[in-house]
């Protein structure tokens, strides 16, 4: 949340925040739900995030999110692959082959930019972006269940957690021994 000097409060959207390609987002307009703030690292949480990250020995990370049941892997800010783009999928692709092994429940896996619908076809100022070029590490973002539901995805049943949860137990470990 960015309070302005006017009393006026945006709701800005931290995975659209962070310091990295933070201006090709589509998201400049304040009352858009996937406002990406009036600068880069403008947010306390993301500074508090960016710095934690920083002074971590991160060897591979996964941001979760809800919902549309994805696997996305960098890069969001353009549809050019990165340089670990196959490496990416077939991780990705395993990992969702997993999931569905539990419930049956189909993610899809590719670039954000890719598979998600954007006006600008980009997300600029993502997590997993800037996770990936500061440090070079495996970098994942989960779309969980469930996969549709217009606004009221985003507040799942205690059941959809839990299901989130079973399906993910174990099997972000997996994704990521090497």
């Amino acid at each position: 949340v960015n309070a302005t000097n006017s009393g006026d409060v945006e709701l800005v959207d931290i995975n659209r925040n962070f310091d990295f390609n933070f201006a090709v987002t589509d998201a400049v307009l304040p009352e858009s739900e996937t406002y990406r703030g009036p600068s880069a690292a403008s947010e306390l949480e993301t500074q508090a995030l960016a710095g934690f990250i920083a002074n971590i020995d991160v060897r591979a990370l996964v941001d979760l999110h809800s919902f549309g049941q994805y696997i996305l892997y960098p890069w969001a800010y353009t549809t050019d692959p990165s340089d670990n783009d196959l490496a990416f999928q077939n991780l990705a692709e395993s990992f969702a082959d997993n999931i569905f092994s539990v419930f049956g429940s189909t993610y899809q896996v590719g670039q954000p930019s890719n598979v998600l619908s954007s006006a600008s076809g980009s997300f600029g100022g993502t997590l997993m972006d800037y996770v990936y070029d500061r440090l070079d590490k495996p970098v994942f973002a989960m779309e969980l269940r469930p996969d549709s539901g217009g606004n009221e995805g985003f507040e799942i049943t205690l059941e959809q957690a839990y299901d989130n949860y079973q399906e993910l137990e174990f099997r972000l470990s997996n994704l990521f021994s090497f």
